[in-house]
């Protein structure tokens, strides 16, 4: 009874989030996108992007029902829909959780999986912004549902196999909403193995065989669909470059686990110059702006800090240092100034430079610069210079 009116009670209040919540700029960036395509511009071709589509092409047709272009109440009311949407599907997702943890171990624990899913900060903040993560979700979670079910049913009794099928193209659906679900990937094929492998059932393994086949093909279906739609429009080697090959060679230039163990939300706050409870206020968006122009200022300064190699690379000294002198600054911000090291910030231009273009055309540019716009040519001289 108790879970119950939890999952109810958090259910409301993600309700009213919908229509209070601020916007976070990723959906913005997803709204864009399905209106693109409801424009005929299409991603991976008219413009960057390194997201899987189906938020987009899900978002798209209904830009006809809405005339976002020319007036702004219907623009607000597409927003809020698309929002409302998110809310269903999140909803969805603590149905699906409650289903799971029926079937794992009866009702009570359902409810209480149900109870501890809606109650969860991430979950609340996120599952009523337009993003692809939610109906991810409740893809995912419909795969694990169907695949549970499936194997705890005889392997050759009839609906075996369809459940297998239906999981995979629920797990094929999720991952062309978001990458972030093939990080799944690996637990549910060592499930699925070990069915298959079971000695104990040795006399069902062609039936298991053919009900991971099954799982196989559902997820493939949704890919493949996706293939062949994008095939005429952007080219299949485009999709799966900017998709899979493009994410996978980024190499992650900055990880904020050592800034974050460094520094705690009470210790940013002193460095800042504001208020513990203030910065709370403002980290979790109930406040909209910083008021003071020096914490302003500060703040800035210490973003810049964080972007400096050493700082980036996770050095402890050079953390607690950047940390000291943006305690110990006193600086300004206005309409022409920033709070910005200029010979850090050429040290940051020149790993920047040297990350992305080779020294030999750093050097040719540098030369072909020097006589209109010599300072540049410094710039770009040190960028070509070995380490």
């Amino acid at each position: 009874m108790a879970a119950t009116l939890v999952v109810t009670a958090a259910s409301a209040l993600r309700a009213g989030r919908v229509f209070t919540r601020g916007f976070d700029p990723d959906e913005f960036q997803h709204l864009h996108g399905g209106w693109c395509l409801a424009h005929g511009l299409w991603p991976y071709r008219d413009y960057f992007e390194h997201h899987t589509p189906w938020l987009w092409l899900a978002l798209a047709p209904f830009f006809a029902l809405f005339d976002v272009d020319r007036d702004p109440e219907r623009a607000v009311a597409f927003v809020l829909a698309a929002r409302g949407a998110m809310w269903i599907l999140g909803s969805a997702a603590l149905v699906l959780t409650f289903l799971l943890g029926r079937m794992w171990a009866g009702p009570a624990t359902g409810w209480l999986a149900a109870a501890m899913l809606s109650v969860t900060l991430a979950f609340v903040e996120k599952s009523i912004e337009i993003r692809p993560d939610v109906p991810a979700l409740v893809c995912l979670l419909g795969s694990w549902m169907a695949t549970a079910s499936a194997l705890r049913r005889a392997p050759e009794e009839r609906g075996t196999r369809g459940r297998l099928a239906a999981a995979g193209f629920l797990l094929g659906a999720a991952v062309l909403f978001t990458q972030k679900v093939a990080l799944t990937l690996p637990a549910t094929l060592v499930v699925l193995l070990a069915w298959v492998l079971d000695r104990r059932q040795w006399r069902s393994r062609r039936a298991r065989v053919l009900g991971l086949a099954a799982f196989g093909v559902g997820a493939a279906v949704p890919l493949v669909a996706t293939l062949a739609l994008f095939a005429a429009h952007t080219g299949i080697s485009r999709f799966i470059e900017l998709n899979v090959t493009r994410n996978a060679d980024w190499r992650v230039r900055f990880s904020p686990v050592p800034f974050l163990r460094a520094i705690s939300q009470a210790n940013l706050a002193d460095v800042l110059g504001i208020s513990a409870p203030m910065l709370s206020q403002v980290m979790s968006g109930r406040r909209a702006k910083i008021g003071n122009p020096a914490v302003l200022a500060r703040l800035i300064m210490l973003e810049r800090k964080v972007l400096t190699p050493e700082v980036a690379a996770g050095k402890k000294e050079a953390l607690l240092r950047a940390l000291d002198e943006v305690r110990e600054s006193k600086p300004s911000v206005t309409r022409d100034s920033l709070p910005v090291d200029a010979r850090q910030n050429d040290r940051v231009a020149v790993a920047a430079l040297r990350r992305v273009i080779d020294p030999g055309e750093l050097a040719a540019a540098a030369e072909a610069l020097n006589g209109k716009f010599p300072d540049l040519a410094e710039l770009l001289r040190r960028a070509a210079r070995p380490h």
